[in-house]
């Protein structure tokens, strides 16, 4: 027979487990929980990744996966990568920007546009250097310069898909 204190310590241990699964049950399932992906939600599309550090959200394209770094982030298949990059400028306007970056990393322009995407205006180049040609997509916003870029010709339109759904979320 167990004494009122052995009761106690017991009924007292009990409670401390049954709030600790609840705990782990609520933070596994809520948002960013270690399960949340396994749930089902209406409102979240299934491709979409944001960088809360680079203050964007894109739609990833299928068959691709992404690997997030500091300053960008890298969407890869078998065909090659994308790359997502954030850098500051200190210059007032985007074609200072990329004419700064073209001198400082000796780049040579195959091509050079602007285009309206989504209403902002984007400097698309093809440069080469070292026998590689890059197609870059640059968008000027506040201070900060986002680059889209790949080296392989065979993403070139998945390129374009992912400056589609680019989206910026302000600074955080």
């Amino acid at each position: 027979m167990a004494s009122k204190g052995q009761e106690k310590y017991s009924a007292i241990l009990i409670i401390i487990l049954i709030v600790l699964g609840l705990f782990v049950v609520f933070t596994s399932f809520s948002k960013g929980g270690i399960f949340s992906d396994a749930l089902p939600n209406e409102n979240r599309k299934q491709n979409e990744f944001t960088s809360e550090l680079l203050a964007f959200s894109i739609i990833v394209p299928q068959n691709f996966v992404t690997e997030s770094k500091d300053i960008g982030v890298m969407i890869k298949n078998d065909k090659g990568a994308i790359t997502i990059f954030r850098s500051g400028s200190l210059y007032n306007n985007i074609d200072d920007h990329v004419n700064g970056l073209k001198e400082k990393n000796h780049l040579q322009f195959v091509k050079s546009s602007k285009q309206i995407i989504n209403g902002e205006e984007y400097l698309i180049t093809e440069s080469v250097k070292e026998d590689v040609t890059e197609k870059s997509y640059f968008r000027m916003i506040d201070n900060a310069v986002y680059i889209f870029s790949t080296t392989s010709p065979e993403l070139y339109d998945t390129l374009e898909e992912v400056v589609q759904s680019f989206k910026y979320l302000g600074e955080q």
